[in-house]
């Protein structure tokens, strides 16, 4: 199939575009949205730049991935609604209540298939995670606990990111991921929640808030614990360091997902009643985000369809709305 990019204002889009030439897909050209991802991403992948989207999706193309500004992701997809093009959003894919009535009207029309890059579900980590879950390992789930810090680097950030109108906020941009992780673990809904937002650096970014933290409750009584913030140093190896924890009736698992500080590599840890506590063997053959959208495409199984995406977009525009502000500065 022919794909194009459309909105390049973050680098997550690589992963799309070099998922779909590994899958034997023909990269079409690349819209300029006046992004400075353009002209690099034109010269490593050797396609056009479209000045005119219209010309663009008259070269043929059928499905489309972007990582467009977040405000500007809905346009993008309500475009390739009317084409019948099929697309990928990197997260979020929107960012207020207009905006998800607006993509729940597109995915209700059933013409294409949209998808949002929750990456974070095949990391091998968290899909032997949630296997050994399901299969009951450690007995009745009893709660999930989420740590996600993030690396900020204010210098390089565009200013987009500062701004709660283009960029949704550090809820809908970054919680968007534990809330579909915990619905996806528990196989059930948020119920009830609390939390706040803490604002307690750069107070000339009126509207940034730099961390987050959530107790949730599922409608079959599982708990879940949610935090992130953009407190990363610079110094570490990687963007963050990202972990999830499971406790269950019958024992509980740690997952080092991405970041751990002292191996730098990806752990499972389960601990387990009558047994030694033990590193557990990864599933490596878990695909990617973008082979399963386009298994869903094609018509074949995957794991992540348009209910997935609508709700978890849905919670964190919810949780965003009823999170308590907290300012230091």
């Amino acid at each position: 199939m022919k794909f194009a990019v459309i909105g390049s204002a973050h680098g997550h889009i690589t992963e799309f575009i070099d998922d779909m030439i590994s899958m034997g897909h023909e990269f079409a050209g690349i819209y300029d949205d006046k992004s400075p991802l353009v002209s690099r991403l034109s010269e490593r992948y050797n396609v056009p730049v479209y000045d005119d989207m219209e010309i663009l999706f008259d070269t043929g193309i059928e499905i489309a991935g972007t990582s467009a500004i977040n405000n500007q992701k809905i346009d993008i997809i309500e475009e390739c609604s009317r084409r019948g093009v099929h697309v990928i959003a990197d997260k979020p894919i929107v960012i207020d209540q207009q905006q998800y009535e607006r993509l729940e009207r597109v995915t209700g029309r059933g013409n294409i298939q949209v998808g949002m890059m929750l990456s974070v579900r095949f990391d091998p980590c968290v899909s032997t995670l949630k296997k050994l879950v399901d299969q009951g390992v450690i007995g009745k789930l009893l709660s999930v606990e989420i740590f996600n810090p993030h690396r900020l680097g204010a210098a390089n950030r565009p200013a987009w990111h500062f701004k709660k109108n283009q960029n949704g906020g550090i809820i809908i941009d970054l919680i968007v991921h534990s809330v579909d992780l915990f619905n996806w673990l528990t196989q059930s809904e948020i119920a009830d929640y609390k939390g706040v937002m803490v604002k307690s650096i750069l107070p000339e970014k009126e509207d940034f808030y730099d961390s987050s933290q959530y107790f949730v409750r599922s409608e079959n009584n599982v708990t879940g614990y949610f935090r992130v913030d953009w407190h990363m140093t610079d110094t570490h190896w990687t963007w963050g360091d990202l972990r999830v924890f499971c406790t269950g009736t019958r024992g509980s698992m740690e997952a080092r997902v991405l970041g751990d500080p002292l191996t730098k590599g990806k752990l499972l840890i389960l601990f387990e009643e009558g047994k030694e506590t033990r590193s557990i063997e990864l599933d490596e053959n878990v695909g990617s985000v973008t082979k399963d959208f386009i298994n869903r495409v094609q018509g074949r199984e995957y794991i992540v369809g348009h209910k997935d995406i609508l709700l978890a977009s849905r919670n964190a525009i919810e949780l965003d709305r009823e999170a308590e502000r907290i300012r230091f500065v």
